[in-house]
């Protein structure tokens, strides 16, 4: 599962203790690792907190929040990258050398190479992650394509809060929030959920599905834009033969599964209805 916490800007006095708090709340989303790292920059600090569930390499040198080789940029994602391998390998091509055989490391270093956008675009599977790039003092909050893996956001005159968890958000701001009733209406009486990016709490919302929200963190925490990677292909209506089709189904079917099927630790299936 994985999960993490970043907050990025001015601490308030009792942060800190907060902070703490807000680790411990997420602490089931990570039994085999938890790791913080706090970063100063010229007027900001960035505090880093991950919880991580191993599945792809179990050594330590996976865990995260994980820098790059120059040290000029970070990451934290929670999810997986079903098609690693290929990426690694069309990497390996251009002269890139890894130290782990994690997703992570591949996920840090395509961004790096290609940039968040296209390296975005060549990723199958599910994730959320936050990059942070120190030379250009830039924060990118992503999430896949159908927003499977949860991003919360809170944005405040001291800084932006990030994290897998609302309930963990809550615990790092150490305040109350007034009801959304559009959402908590749109949940009782309609059983609709993730209608939009807002929460069923004002001022708390989601990174958009597909998409990309940049920050910048020098000085002044400031939303820079926000850019969708992928949008729903338009397919023109083809004559294709029942045979066909039943071919095309199967062979994408295999191949959704044995891409997931790819892990270092045992496998557990669930069917449900």
């Amino acid at each position: 599962m994985c999960g993490f916490n970043g907050f990025i800007g001015k601490p308030t006095n009792g942060f800190e203790k907060k902070w703490q708090s807000a680790q411990k709340t997420q602490i089931h989303r990570g039994p085999d690792s938890q790791k913080q790292n706090v970063i100063s920059l010229k007027k900001n600090r960035i505090f880093l907190g991950f919880q991580r569930l191993s599945i792809i390499d179990l050594t330590p040198d996976a865990n995260q929040p994980m820098f790059s080789d120059s040290g000029d940029s970070l990451i934290m994602f929670n999810g997986e990258i079903y098609n690693y391998l290929e990426i690694k390998k069309e990497l390996q091509s251009k002269g890139l050398v890894f130290k782990t055989t994690s997703d992570t490391e591949i996920l840090l270093k395509s961004i790096d190479f290609w940039g968040v956008e296209k390296a975005c675009k060549k990723l199958n599977g599910m994730w959320s992650f936050a990059h942070i790039d120190l030379r250009s003092k830039k924060l990118f909050l992503s999430r896949d394509r159908f927003g499977k893996k949860p991003l919360y956001i809170f944005d405040s005159e001291e800084g932006i809060y990030f994290s897998s968890e609302a309930k963990s958000l809550l615990a790092m701001l150490g305040k109350k929030f007034s009801l959304n009733y559009q959402v908590i209406g749109e949940f009782l009486f309609q059983s609709q959920i993730n209608t939009s990016d807002q929460h069923f709490l004002n001022g708390i919302n989601q990174v958009s599905p597909s998409s990309i929200f940049i920050y910048s963190i020098d000085n002044n925490i400031k939303h820079l834009n926000s850019l969708k990677y992928w949008n729903y292909p338009k397919i023109e209506n083809e004559s294709k033969s029942f045979d066909r089709e039943l071919s095309e189904a199967r062979q994408t079917l295999f191949d959704s599964v044995n891409l997931r099927m790819r892990s270092d630790v045992p496998i557990g299936l669930l069917f449900s209805g």
